[in-house]
């Protein structure tokens, strides 16, 4: 099911057959209670593995119940919908609705309040966002996916030192004689080195909305709004951008969910019960019976428990070898014409079907049926039946099998 892309990941099948590995809560192990326990059940300020969240445990043989509160732990971090945004109320918050919202500044902004402004939170969410802006400019996107430290800048710094010419192995620790050497060099080096490349590799700040809460904090807006602003300020010079930002601001605050609200019921009955309707990544051709499979469930049931002979929808790939030749390709078409599955509707051009009453010898109802059967040149290209194999089929097999007693 993974490789053909049905359902599941490769993470899905090491959590069954290897282990569940390291559990994280907010980009960190779990924490210690106020007691010095990880769980109950663990010793005070224990350090081993367990105790810190790594399940070694899969879920073929079952994990142990520390191991399933940690996993559980980990399945209920969440804020609603990611950034706790009401789905209906974000609508406007969007590239095409912010003129309109920009155009209706006025209704909106009665909703602002002296209580909205906070000077000193204000001032620490300018602040943040100065230092994103300073450190964006000078490292590039915070995304990248290599990591830079204190240790590799001063590695690199070290390439031209006289500590790289020797290759010599140290037959005590099996490491390299010049990257003890630096690894040396760097425990040595004084206070103002060490800060210097600590500056050097200084990570990007965490976005205003790790620390500010949107519903909480006015003008905690995420990086993707902020964005969104700034483009939209760049095409109108004459908007007022201090008017603009309080707008947004104010419409993005009212944007969240309001506490209380039932999340669980919205997930189970937006997302909960559409889920279970199984599709395996099919879609609907319509007019196109030869790409109307059957779908989800009843496909699998047919597959793999009914296990029926006559298929409701057969199919098979063949692929043809690169070196093949021309007669061999001519070979392998014709047999791929007799391969192919034929249906009354596909050789019958239209049946015409009358009824009369008889009265003698008995009554009895007769049927006269018209059978017009396509000509060759139509279906000739693609199934390698005969007008004869299809008489001789009709009368053998399609009459006795449709006839009434």
């Amino acid at each position: 099911m993974i490789q053909t892309g049905a359902k599941g990941s490769a993470v899905n099948a090491m959590q069954i057959s290897c282990l569940l590995g390291q559990i994280e809560l907010e980009g960190k192990r779990p924490p210690h209670m106020a007691s010095g326990k990880a769980l109950p059940s663990f010793p005070h300020y224990d350090t081993s593995p367990r105790a810190g969240g790594f399940v070694d445990g899969r879920f073929m043989t079952g994990i142990k119940p520390q191991e399933f509160f940690f996993h559980c732990m980990a399945g209920r971090e969440f804020a609603y919908g990611e950034d706790g945004k009401d789905v209906m109320k974000a609508q406007f918050l969007k590239k095409k609705q912010i003129p309109f919202l920009a155009d209706n500044y006025k209704v909106i902004k009665n909703f602002s309040s002296e209580m909205l402004d906070d000077e000193q939170t204000t001032a620490d969410i300018a602040q943040r966002k100065k230092q994103i802006r300073k450190w964006k400019k000078k490292n590039g996107n915070p995304f990248q996916k290599h990591r830079i430290s204190p240790f590799l800048l001063f590695s690199a710094d070290m390439k031209d030192h006289k500590v790289y010419k020797g290759r010599m192995l140290n037959k005590e620790t099996g490491r390299p004689r010049f990257a003890e050497t630096v690894c040396k060099l760097w425990r040595e080096s004084d206070t103002d080195t060490i800060e210097t490349y600590n500056y050097k590799a200084l990570r990007c700040a965490d976005p205003v909305s790790a620390e500010f809460q949107g519903d909480r904090d006015f003008g905690a807006i995420t990086e993707k709004l902020d964005s969104l602003m700034d483009d939209y300020l760049k095409e109108r010079h004459s908007c007022r951008k201090s008017e603009f930002r309080h707008l947004m601001s104010v419409k993005s605050m009212l944007s969240h969910v309001h506490p209380g609200e039932p999340v669980g019921l919205l997930a189970a009955q937006s997302i909960g019960e559409p889920s279970t309707q199984m599709t395996l990544n099919t879609f609907h051709f319509a007019g196109r019976g030869e790409m109307n499979v059957t779908l989800g469930i009843p496909r699998l049931r047919e597959l793999l428990m009914t296990a029926s002979h006559n298929m409701k929808t057969p199919n098979m790939d063949i692929p043809f070898l690169p070196d093949i030749r021309k007669l061999e390709k001519k070979k392998a078409n014709n047999l791929k014409l007799k391969l192919c599955r034929v249906t009354m509707s596909d050789v019958l051009q239209y049946i015409d079907v009358k009824d009369k009453i008889e009265l003698f010898p008995e009554r009895n109802q007769v049927y006269m049926i018209h059978m017009q059967f396509l000509p060759r040149e139509v279906y000739k290209s693609k199934f390698s039946v005969k007008p004869a194999e299809i008489l001789k089929h009709v009368e053998k097999k399609f009459l006795k099998e449709s006839s009434m007693p």
